[in-house]
């Protein structure tokens, strides 16, 4: 089984009945490139694992993908982009609904995520703060051309970082107003349902400590709510109206979450970023998100994916872990980012995305055991934010996103077994493995031809989530910035080492 540094610091806490103290811009490629393509459902022994096609597109984030493989839906800041998958070799955009405004005219900004279900998609806005905060609902039966259903919904209180969209309903976080916000879209007038928070369980959560409501993801009447820090909480929403909880894993009881520092929020354990479930909900895949803050010691770096046995959802065991790739510098700036991002968990293969770590299968039918199949990177070119599975046996879709100098995007993967003809010198899966590759020289880039953009909005390579100083005390956030904290990392970020031991004599002090 793999492992990482730190995943041996983790703890399954917490069980039901346990103590509670127990298109930014959009463009694409005129012509997508076909790069490795391969048949269906083999990969020939002289053949390398490689993209089989891919598409440029500017600001791109999460990808979300129809069930029938054929469309994928792209975010891209101001919207979102259609994308034809029909043919994985020649990924073609073929709608948008980018350059989207308020009721008031205001640009919409920070739109990293879209979920679909039944021909709709959810696009929320203001993932970090920033402009007009709410969501749209596009019909996208139609994928060339999305309309609008229903009117724009304000969430003023909060920016929607990340959100779910199942059976008419729709789930959103709220970052630190640590708030589930379930919204009825099913009719002409949307509205509001219920909201649920961890002390709504039980009042000792009401202020955990570095637990923002990150992430969520909804299946068969059950939200698994990724609350950073705090680890995830499984919610029953069989009636949206009144959920409840269920259970709860985490790195830490409440007693250790009070007692983190400040540091803890951006380097491991905790940091729950992302979850989903199998098919039949049994195997849950909950994933950090981390880097290092002080190269001169051995706390940070990035997170890896942990794997839950949840057949019984009041009562979740911990049965496997997937170790992230490791690089020569996990530091947040100027660093490679390896760290685990978003992730699809399907056909006992678990499809993992690592930012310039790459993309990974795994074989999960044995949970406690999960072996990867195939991984492919190209860390100067492409960070990857998400992977989808499209059509079991044949190919899955990666968004990449812009960060240290990479290129936005959605590529298609074969769904196969395969090794890369040439593995990266900045990335590998074993330290020891790393050292024993020669450090990559620089070479003159490709040239890509794009067409012109639509809309524009300056892309960043911020991360998607940011440390706090303390949970705000007011339901606001700050607009100047983003989700409350991420001007504090930002600052941390461009200071260096010298204010990350800042923090750390703060953290002491604390």
């Amino acid at each position: 089984m793999e492992h990482d540094p730190w995943s041996l610091r983790r703890r399954d806490v917490l069980r039901a009945g346990a103590s509670a103290t127990a298109v930014a811009a959009l463009g694409a490629t005129a012509s997508a490139t076909e790069a490795g393509a391969t048949d269906a459902t083999t990969l020939a022994s002289s053949a390398a694992y490689a993209p089989r096609g891919q598409v440029d597109i500017d600001g791109a984030a999460e990808a979300v993908v129809t069930p029938d493989g054929e469309t994928a839906f792209v975010a891209v800041g101001s919207g979102f982009v259609s994308v034809d998958v029909s043919d994985p070799a020649n990924p073609t955009v073929v709608g948008e609904a980018a350059g989207l405004q308020s009721p008031d005219g205001e640009n919409v900004r920070e739109v990293l995520d879209v979920k679909y279900d039944d021909g709709q998609l959810l696009v929320p806005t203001a993932a970090q703060g920033g402009g007009p905060r709410g969501f749209y609902l596009y019909d996208v039966s139609d994928p060339a051309n999305p309309t609008q259903v229903g009117d724009w919904f304000p969430t003023p209180e909060s920016g929607i970082h990340n959100a779910a969209l199942v059976d008419g309903v729709a789930y959103l976080t709220t970052g630190f107003n640590l708030e589930v916000d379930i919204v009825d879209v099913s009719g002409d007038a949307f509205e509001r349902l219920a909201t649920w928070e961890p002390s709504d369980w039980n009042e000792d959560w009401a202020r955990p400590r570095n637990a923002p409501l990150h992430d969520l993801y909804v299946q068969d009447g059950v939200a698994y709510c990724a609350y950073w820090d705090a680890g995830v909480f499984v919610v029953d929403v069989s009636d949206p109206a009144n959920p409840s909880f269920l259970s709860r894993v985490g790195e830490y009881t409440l007693e250790e979450n009070q007692e983190l520092t400040q540091s803890a929020y951006i380097e491991p354990g905790g940091n729950a970023h992302y979850v989903t479930v199998n098919e039949d909900a049994s195997l849950m895949a909950e994933g950090g998100e981390s880097w290092d803050l002080d190269a001169s010691d051995d706390s940070g770096g990035p997170s890896g994916i942990t794997l839950y046995d949840i057949s019984d959802a009041a009562n979740p065991e911990r049965v496997g872990h997937v170790a992230p790739p490791v690089s020569r510098s996990n530091a947040y700036r100027g660093g490679t980012w390896t760290t685990s991002h978003n992730f699809d968990l399907r056909n006992g293969r678990l499809y993992a995305s690592w930012y310039q770590g790459g993309v990974s299968v795994h074989d999960v039918s044995d949970p406690a055991n999960p072996e990867r199949v195939a991984w492919w990177a190209s860390p100067t070119e492409r960070a990857f934010w998400t992977a989808r599975l499209a059509k079991p046996g044949e190919f899955f879709v990666a968004s990449s996103y812009e960060v240290n100098g990479t290129t936005g995007g959605l590529l298609t993967f074969p769904d196969v077994a395969g090794e890369m003809a040439e593995k990266p010198s900045e990335v590998a899966w074993t330290r020891e493995e790393l050292e024993a590759r020669a450090p990559a020289t620089t070479t003159e880039p490709t040239t890509t031809t794009t067409t012109a953009p639509t809309t524009t909005e300056p892309t960043t390579a911020e991360p998607t989530t940011a440390m706090p100083e303390e949970a705000p005390t007011t339901t606001t956030e700050d607009a100047s910035g983003s989700t409350p904290g991420f001007g504090v990392l930002a600052a941390l970020a461009g200071l260096g080492v010298g204010a990350s031991r800042l923090l750390r004599s703060r953290d002491d002090d604390a």
